[in-house]
């Protein structure tokens, strides 16, 4: 979530962060918020290693797709304070960004959707999690609490499979580099053998 290829793509994903996250900040408030993002971000970053357990990958997008998803499922619970005006056209805007950002990044090779997916599906989970800006101070940090023990379950969870998946794969490419090797000398010891 915090290392770059570059800085275009730091460039582009500072300033999702900067439009996505000033909504966000302002309607679920500084921890809520804060919790969205890292929780998405880490999510997105387990799914990308899970769909693509060996290549190296970097970005925000993965918590910057959280955050519109968490915005999403807030506003769509109509869970935002009264006192500000949030309208349909709101949801029509996030929904092109994440429609808009999924199809690029399927014809773009080289980025992973996967974190994009990984990052929005927990963000929608987290926001119909969080309370709304009208509950009691008591009822939201029930709310939070649960939401927090959640979110840890289902990261500590999701990063012990991939961990196992990785491995996986990790011990399958080397037998398979093994067996390559061994077939490569084999060859050159027929040639060898042809020639004398």
């Amino acid at each position: 979530m915090f290392v770059h290829f570059g800085i275009i793509h730091l460039g582009l994903n500072m300033w999702c962060l900067w439009n996505l996250g000033r909504a966000a900040e302002q309607l679920l408030g500084r921890f809520s918020y804060l919790f969205a993002y890292f929780a998405s971000g880490i999510f997105g970053s387990i799914a990308s290693v899970y769909w693509h357990p060996l290549a190296a990958g970097a970005g925000a997008s993965g918590a910057i797709f959280g955050l519109a998803g968490v915005l999403v499922s807030f506003v769509y619970l109509k869970k935002t304070p009264s006192h500000l005006q949030i309208n349909r056209g709101m949801l029509g805007s996030l929904g092109t960004f994440i429609f808009y950002n999924l199809i690029y990044g399927a014809a773009i090779p080289g980025i992973s959707n996967a974190a994009h997916l990984g990052g929005l599906l927990m963000g929608l989970v987290v926001g119909a999690l969080l309370p709304s800006a009208a509950a009691s101070e008591t009822a939201r940090r029930i709310r939070l609490s649960m939401a927090v023990a959640l979110s840890a379950i289902v990261l500590v969870g999701s990063a012990v499979a991939t961990k196992r998946l990785r491995a996986g794969v990790a011990h399958l490419a080397s037998i398979q580099h093994s067996n390559a090797a061994e077939q490569t000398g084999e060859a050159l010891s027929r040639r060898q053998l042809l020639r004398r």
